[in-house]
């Protein structure tokens, strides 16, 4: 199977805007899987594990994101591509095999110890869902040391729900998901000459 073209946006302040256009992502960092599973990381996982975030397809979201976190007006949205193979990525979007294993693993009787210590850990909420993250992550860590897996993960992409228009009355009614996000976890996977600004008005968003 050939190489997969993923178009990803990804918000972020612009002075980290500026510096990631002219020498590209920095290295993805993935703390030790033993600091993470006792909750020694220096931050928590997001909801799909550690990783470069970015929305598939969607600038939108990319900007509604980064507003939520940003104070000012001092922020951007980048597009970036990423080229990897299936082996690489973990799809919890179109691939059943992806779901079927993860919860088949899950599930198991000698997951239990885990996951009790995880959910001491970390928690599920509207902003971040860090024990998902978590347990990802152990999952990740042991099929590769099962050799499970093929090859290495570079990504994990799921459908995701992103808060929007927060002056809508009705935007935390529903937790449907409303985009595609991946958690890109090498960035030897991103095409650095695709990098660049995409402008945060309505008009440049759109086009």
């Amino acid at each position: 199977m050939g190489l997969e073209t993923v178009h990803l946006f990804h918000g972020t302040y612009k002075k980290n805007a500026m510096s990631i256009i002219q020498r590209g992502f920095t290295t993805t960092d993935i703390p030790d899987i033993g600091k993470i599973n006792t909750g020694n990381a220096k931050k928590k996982p997001g909801s799909l594990g550690f990783g470069l975030y970015g929305f598939r397809d969607d600038p939108c979201l990319a900007l509604d994101y980064i507003k939520r976190v940003c104070t000012r007006n001092d922020y951007e949205v980048l597009h970036f591509d990423i080229q990897l193979h299936r082996d690489n990525k973990l799809n919890f979007v179109n691939s059943v095999n992806d779901m079927m294993a993860f919860q088949q693993w899950k599930e198991l009787p000698a997951r239990k110890k885990l996951l009790d210590i995880l959910k001491k850990k970390y928690s599920n909420n509207v902003k971040q869902h860090s024990l998902d993250g978590a347990i990802l992550e152990a999952y990740i860590y042991d099929m590769t040391r099962r050799k499970e897996f093929k090859e290495p993960i570079y990504a994990v992409c799921s459908a995701t729900h992103t808060p929007t228009n927060p002056e809508s009355e009705n935007r935390s009614i529903s937790m449907i998901p409303n985009g595609i996000e991946y958690a890109v976890r090498n960035t030897i996977i991103i095409n650095n000459d695709s990098i660049d600004t995409v402008g945060t008005s309505s008009n440049q968003l759109e086009e």
